[in-house]
């Protein structure tokens, strides 16, 4: 008599099929992770600029309802960038004033430049933004917009004449 072969129906590995699907699975999973944290740094750039466009709000009717003019220095530092909000007319920069106890307006790979007298200048280092207003209203200082950018850009567009400042 023959012996018959028996098959084991008993498979516990993987086949190329289900390999394949699994692959395509992580594939799609890792594509919208990698969306998703550019769109959380844009996030960030937007959240930076909202953040100073409400203060120069504030600031513009603090000027108008105190004896004092308040200042709005905005300046980065290693651990981020930050703006404070100061009686004083600072004209060179200081690193007991302009430190870390400022209101963080995010992190230090945001890159902020301004635009002052028709050009366009990064702040970093030792450079910093004086923005202010005069009793009436309208910006005292010469930086013409204010740019803040990562992955996306952001520009708050002062006008001087009339006070108002736009975001783009």
């Amino acid at each position: 008599m023959k012996e018959k072969n028996k098959v084991s129906n008993n498979n516990t590995g993987f086949t190329l099929i289900e390999t394949i699907i699994v692959i395509a699975i992580l594939v799609i999973f890792a594509s919208f992770t990698v969306l998703y944290m550019g769109h959380l740094k844009s996030v960030n750039v937007r959240q930076a600029a909202n953040q100073v466009y409400t203060s120069l709000d504030k600031l513009q009717v603090k000027t108008m309802s105190k004896t004092d003019i308040p200042h709005l220095y905005i300046y980065k530092t290693d651990n981020g960038c930050y703006m404070k909000i100061l009686t004083s007319d600072i004209t060179a920069f200081d690193s007991s004033v302009f430190d870390d106890t400022g209101t963080k307006l995010g992190s230090a790979s945001i890159e902020i430049f301004q635009e002052k007298n028709g050009s366009k200048e990064e702040i970093k280092g030792d450079k910093f933004i004086n923005i202010y207003y005069n009793k009436s209203a309208q910006f005292q200082s010469d930086v013409s917009a204010v740019i803040f950018k990562r992955n996306s850009e952001y520009k708050i567009k002062l006008v001087k004449e009339t006070g108002r400042h736009i975001m783009e």
